[in-house]
C-alpha cells in the first residue's frame, strides 16, 4: 500500500460528530462486507493507533465519547489476544451527547499523522485461501486473515479448508515470516496435534461395549509420569500430572477403522488395511503450552518477538519441550487406552498442527534466509 496515495481523505471535526469519527476508526480495524473503501484493509494498525491517540485528546469531556476512543485505541494496539468486536458504535447516541460536550474545536487530519508514524518496510503478503468455490467459510475468518496479513515481516498468510474465526487470528491457516515470531499465532495448546496407532484389534471381533466400560480415561495416570517424561529428554517435573489426560475442547481418543482406501501404494506403505482397527488421539501440551502463551502475554501481550533476539531464542526453547511433551501425551494417552483393551500397537504417525518451525529457502537471490512457519489447526502435507 502506498500511504501518500491511497491514505484516505478523512478528518474530524466537532461539526460532523465525533461518533462518525470512530465509526470510521472501527472500520479500519474491522471492515465490514459492505465497506467500498478497500483501502482500508491496508491502513496498518500503529497509524491506527496513532489516530486514535490524536483523535482521543480531542474529546477529553466527553466521557462516552472517550471510553470508546479507548475501547478502539485497545483493540488497535492488542487485537491479537483480543475477543471484542469493533464497529458497534451507536453514532446517533453519541452524537446527542456531543452537542452539549465542551471539546477543543481543533480538526484532527489523518493526513498529518502519516508524518508522526514511525513506517518500516512494507511488504505485501499473499494471502491465499485453499478451498473449493462450493466451500463456505465465514467471512470474518477471511477479515482475520487479512489482518494477520498486514504483521511486520509477514510473508505469506495460507486459509485452509477448515479455516474459521478465533480470538484475534483465524484458525486454519499457516502463516510465513521473515525476522520475527508471533507466539499467538501458534496459541496456547503449543504443539496440538493427532497421532494414529494400529492397534492388535479387528474389525471382525468387535466388543463396542464390553471395551466401552473398560475405559476409564478421565482421570490423571496412576504410573510413574516423571520416568515417562525423562523418556523423551524432558525434566521429570515438567507438568507430571498433566501427562497422559486428554484434556478439554475438541481433544479425544477413538477407535477408528478404514471405511475405504484411496491410494494403496501410500496406504500400503504407512500399514493401512481395512482387517484391523486404529486408535486416533487428539491432544496438546494441557497446562504447560498455556503456561508459555501466559508468559509471553505478561510481557510483549500480542507483540511478536525478533527471530534473532534472546527473548526468542527462549520461547523457541519452551515451545520445542511444550511440543515434545504433546507427542510423549499422545503416546501415553494410547497406552492407556490399548492397555485397557489387552491390546499393543504401533504409531503410524503422529503430527503437530499448532507450531512454529524455522524454514530454509533456498535459490540464487534467497541467500538462504530463515523463515519462520507458523501452523494453526494446519498439519504438514509432508
Amino acid at each position: 500500500m502506498n500511504l501518500n496515495s491511497d491514505w484516505p481523505n478523512f478528518s474530524f471535526h466537532p461539526s460532523s460528530g465525533y461518533a462518525d469519527g470512530l465509526v470510521f476508526l472501527s472500520r479500519i480495524l474491522e471492515p465490514s462486507e459492505t465497506d467500498s473503501d478497500a483501502n482500508f484493509l491496508g491502513i496498518t494498525q500503529e497509524v491506527c493507533a496513532e489516530a486514535l491517540n490524536l483523535f482521543l485528546n480531542k474529546t477529553m469531556g466527553n466521557k462516552s465519547v472517550e471510553k470508546a476512543a479507548k475501547q478502539l485505541m485497545d483493540v488497535a494496539m492488542h487485537d491479537a489476544t483480543a475477543d471484542f468486536v469493533v464497529g458497534s458504535c451507536d453514532s446517533d447516541a453519541l452524537n446527542e451527547q456531543n452537542a452539549n460536550a465542551v471539546v477543543d474545536q481543533d480538526v484532527i487530519d489523518l493526513n498529518d499523522i502519516k508524518q508522526n508514524v514511525i513506517k518500516q518496510d512494507v511488504v505485501t503478503p499473499s494471502v491465499v485461501v485453499i478451498a473449493s468455490e462450493n466451500n463456505w467459510i465465514e467471512g470474518n475468518a477471511v477479515r482475520q486473515l487479512e489482518r494477520t496479513a498486514q504483521l511486520t515481516g509477514m510473508q505469506r498468510a495460507v486459509g485452509m479448508p477448515d479455516l474459521h474465526a478465533g480470538k484475534g487470528c483465524p484458525i486454519g491457516a499457516a502463516f510465513l515470516t521473515k525476522d520475527w515470531i508471533y507466539p499467538f499465532l501458534v496459541g496456547n495448546d503449543i504443539g496440538c496435534g493427532m497421532g494414529l496407532w494400529r492397534t492388535g484389534l479387528k474389525t471382525n471381533k468387535l466388543k463396542l461395549e464390553k471395551w466401552a466400560a473398560k475405559l476409564q480415561l478421565d482421570g490423571p495416570w496412576e504410573g510413574d509420569a516423571s520416568a515417562w517424561l525423562e523418556r523423551y529428554g524432558l525434566p521429570g517435573d515438567l507438568f507430571p500430572a498433566s501427562m497422559g489426560t486428554i484434556g478439554g475442547g475438541n481433544h479425544f481418543s477413538e477407535l477408528q477403522r478404514v471405511d475405504s482406501i484411496c491410494d494403496e501404494a501410500v496406504c500400503g506403505a504407512l500399514g493401512i488395511e481395512k482387517k484391523s482397527l486404529y486408535l486416533m488421539v487428539h491432544s496438546g501440551s494441557r497446562g504447560l503450552g498455556h503456561e508459555i502463551l501466559k508468559r509471553h502475554v505478561e510481557q510483549f501481550r500480542d507483540q511478536g518477538l525478533r527471530s534473532k533476539s534472546i527473548e526468542a531464542t527462549d520461547y523457541l526453547r519452551r515451545h520445542d519441550q511444550a511440543v515434545t511433551w504433546a507427542v510423549a501425551n499422545r503416546a501415553l494417552i494410547a497406552q492407556r487406552f490399548m492397555s485397557a483393551l489387552r491390546t499393543i500397537g504401533e504409531n503410524v504417525f503422529d503430527l503437530a498442527h499448532n507450531t512454529v518451525t524455522p524454514q530454509k529457502t533456498e535459490g540464487e537471490t534467497a541467500e538462504n534466509e530463515t523463515l519462520w512457519l507458523h501452523r494453526k489447526w494446519a498439519a504438514p502435507s509432508d
